[in-house]
């Protein structure tokens, strides 16, 4: 409701953390990805993220920042 609520103003720009937090278990199973207002694909966790099929899907993957080189030790 409250994702609605904000979405109603039309904003230009809407952060959103942890929005699944409070989904029950058996819906954190499953994955919808969207681009542009439309689900481009779905499925559970492990297909979406091991086998993306959208290309937009793969497009997303490979943008999440990664560790070039090992953390040190402090």
């Amino acid at each position: 409701m409250a994702i609605a609520r904000d979405l109603v103003l039309n904003p230009d720009l809407l952060v959103c953390d942890e929005v699944t937090s409070a989904l029950d278990v058996s819906m954190q199973a499953s994955v919808v990805v969207v681009n542009d207002g439309t689900i481009v694909e779905s499925g559970s966790v492990t297909e979406v993220l091991e086998s993306p099929k959208a290309p937009y899907t793969t497009q997303l993957l490979a943008d999440v920042p990664k560790l070039t080189e090992p953390v040190g030790e402090v």
